[in-house]
């Protein structure tokens, strides 16, 4: 991977995100104007699947400039995994600003499509947002820790094979 080709690709997505961001905004005054449920939900039901493609998108892109830096294809991958934070960073702003609107049409509507998916999105931008000395301490790690192990030892999960997962 040259060293344009990333750069190329965070700025198309920089764009989408901006885009997007305008879209939340135009569809945020839209709704206030117009009280029709159905109508509202489906405007959000857009939108949601509108993050969550980008969502995708910006961690496909993360995959590829982590895999190019690891395999040191490209050179100078620092800069662009600051940028696709930037973006993961402002993909996530513009997310929270629906939230509200998805409780509340949740509220009314019985379920938004695509709203858990947005929600799991959310999370994973939080945690990748999230120093790691701050996401790696404190209680929540435990919890998680003692879940997983409570999930084995109930015959929840499954080992791994020596090698299995692996490429």
């Amino acid at each position: 991977m040259t060293v344009s080709q990333p750069l190329r690709r965070i700025k198309n997505a920089e764009r989408e995100v901006a885009r997007f961001r305008d879209d939340v905004i135009l569809e945020e005054n839209w709704m206030r104007q117009h009280a029709e449920l159905a109508d509202k939900c489906r405007l959000l039901e857009d939108l949601v699947a509108k993050a969550n493609f980008l969502f995708e998108r910006i961690m496909d892109l993360d995959t590829e400039i982590q895999e190019s830096s690891l395999s040191r294809q490209c050179e100078e991958t620092t800069g662009f995994q600051r940028q696709v934070r930037d973006l993961v960073a402002d993909w996530r702003n513009t997310c929270l600003q629906m939230t509200p609107y998805l409780d509340r049409l949740a509220a009314e509507y019985g379920g938004i499509e695509g709203a858990a998916k947005l929600r799991e999105n959310l999370s994973e931008a939080r945690g990748i947002l999230t120093d790691d000395r701050e996401f790696f301490a404190g209680d929540e790690l435990v919890h998680a820790r003692d879940k997983a192990i409570d999930d084995f030892r109930a015959g929840l999960a499954e080992p791994m094979s020596h090698g299995e997962g692996r490429e």
